[in-house]
């Protein structure tokens, strides 16, 4: 439009404000982009000085019939702001006249109150599905509570766009009553609840985080996982709600709290949990107390995490190695050695599982310093052990200047086999049960291949194919439901044999897992006899 002048743009704007003439106006304002940039700047400047009366509804029609305008004149934007907030009765005059999205966005936007009225009879008479939400959106903008009941009436909505819509603007408004509305809301279905849950990580008032804990309850492991992991990352917020499942007698609710206690790293949780540790016949339970009691600060009362090395059952005996390690000190020292005293078949399972923990600390103090530990590591270590752990005590002595045992540990080199030995993949988040994994396997006669993340394992997965795969079922990146579902794209369940390890036994989840392709389940804790019955199954050997 060579013939358009940016001056004659101008003056003709000028003129139309003057005579407040607004629909030559509004043709005007389609040209602007054709003209000089100083020009558009200019013109920008007179509509912000305009009268409001004439000004706010030519600047609402040029950005509602061209949305882009915004971002290439953000002066334009201002211009309507600063004339709203100087007469904003113009703007709900012209709202009563028509429902233009701009003139909806803005009240939102302002958080006009007064707007509410005018925005709620015509959400009651409008039918456009999309000027329905539009308008649900901005009354959460707005934030005022009182027309929370109104809103609610949509969180039923057979349009799911609509009910998204609703929630956000629910949790926007964020006061007890609308966050209870959306706590009833919960329970209905699944994709819907995940929404909520989302919502109450970001609102984290009392029912929020009630909500959440609850949501770990739940039969559902990717509503689980999702809680735990929003728990995990508000942090120390949760501790007072969480604390108050330490008392309760379910053991999955015990095991899930006690993993995201021991991740939050609140002391004042301790005292409850070692009572779990002395009082709990669970031992999945009980691993978990060890595991979370490890990763908590301070050391008052550790004397009773001696006594978990001597555990009934082999994983336990591993995480209470494990933590007695980061909790070291003269006192745990000494009732260790006590009972190392003894030299009976409770103090050779010590040695063991200070070993097969890596207990750095607790070995590098009892080595050379207690003949009867001593000779008990040195021997398991070079006969009994993985490579990986030889390795790992071979490098620690070392560093600590051992090297007559260091030596000796490479006396005696590593027997390759005549077959190589088959391969089982293990994938859980707990890096003290993929040690566990790690020993249990070499006891078996396996090589193994272990993940932490199952989204690196599904990876690997797709490209090798070991005899047998062994997951759990709750994860925070990906569950073993969702991992295994992924699989069978690739792998038949004869192809690829997929077991579960979990603490879980709710039917729900065994159900789900079976449709997924699961093959067989096992209940932690695990040792080499509970796998072996069922790798027999699968395995020819």
């Amino acid at each position: 439009m060579s013939w358009l002048k940016s001056e004659d743009v101008l003056n003709e704007i000028i003129f139309n404000i003057q005579h407040k003439d607004l629909i030559k106006a509004k043709l005007v304002m389609e040209h602007v982009d054709h003209i000089d940039n100083a020009t558009q700047k200019r013109i920008m400047y007179e509509l912000a000085m305009a009268d409001p009366d004439f000004s706010i509804p030519l600047i609402a029609h040029v950005i509602q019939k061209n949305k882009s305008y915004v971002n290439r004149y953000p002066e334009l934007k201002d211009a309507l702001f600063q004339n709203i907030l100087q007469k904003p009765s113009v703007l709900l005059e012209l709202l009563n006249k028509e429902t233009l999205d701009i003139y909806i966005d803005m009240v939102g936007e302002l958080q006009l109150a007064d707007a509410i009225p005018v925005l709620l009879e015509k959400l009651e008479k409008d039918d456009d599905l999309p000027q329905k939400m539009k308008i649900i959106e901005n009354l959460g903008n707005i934030g005022d509570p009182k027309p929370i009941h109104k809103i609610a009436n949509y969180l039923y909505h057979e349009s799911r766009r609509m009910v998204f819509i609703t929630i956000e603007a629910l949790a926007k408004i964020e006061t007890p009553e609308s966050m209870q509305i959306l706590a009833n809301r919960m329970g209905k279905e699944e994709d819907v609840d995940l929404i909520l849950l989302e919502k109450f990580s970001e609102v984290q008032d009392f029912i929020s985080l009630r909500k959440l804990n609850e949501a770990m309850k739940s039969y559902s492991p990717i509503l689980r996982n999702f809680a735990k992991n929003k728990m995990d990352k508000i942090g120390k917020k949760m501790v007072p709600v969480l604390m108050e499942n330490l008392y309760l007698q379910d053991p999955n609710t015990l095991v899930h709290t006690l993993n995201i206690i021991g991740d939050l790293g609140d002391e004042s949780a301790v005292s409850p949990i070692r009572k779990i540790i002395t009082s709990n016949n669970d031992p999945n339970v009980r691993f978990a107390a060890y595991e979370a009691i490890g990763k908590l600060p301070g050391k008052k009362g550790n004397f009773v995490l001696a006594n978990g090395l001597i555990d009934m059952d082999d994983n336990v005996r591993v995480a209470a190695a494990k933590a007695v390690d980061t909790k070291y000190d003269n006192l745990l020292a000494a009732g260790i050695r006590n009972l190392l005293d003894n030299e009976d078949k409770d103090a050779s399972q010590i040695i063991k599982v200070i070993i097969d923990a890596q207990a750095d600390q607790v070995f590098l103090d009892l080595i050379d310093k207690h003949p009867f530990f001593t000779k008990g590591a040195m021997d398991y270590l070079q006969d009994k052990v993985h490579l990986d752990i030889k390795n790992h005590f071979y490098k620690l002595l070392m560093d600590h200047h051992y090297i007559d045992h260091s030596k000796k540990l490479m006396e005696k080199p590593e027997a390759q086999p005549e077959v190589p030995n088959l391969l089982v993949c293990a994938v859980d988040d707990s890096k003290l049960i993929l040690k566990i994994y790690k020993s249990v396997l070499y006891e078996m006669g396996y090589d193994s291949m272990l993940f932490e993340n199952p989204s690196e394992a599904l990876a690997w997965l797709r490209q090798l194919k070991p005899a047998i795969l062994c997951t759990d079922l709750n994860m925070p990146q990906m569950t073993g439901i969702e991992l295994t579902k992924e699989l069978r794209k690739t792998y038949s369940k004869s192809d690829l044999p997929i077991v579960m390890v979990t603490t879980q036994d709710d039917n729900p989840d065994m159900l789900a897992a079976k449709e997924a392709g699961v093959n067989e389940f096992v209940q932690k804790p695990f040792n080499a006899e509970k796998l072996s019955i069922i790798f027999r199954k699968y395995i020819n050997q």
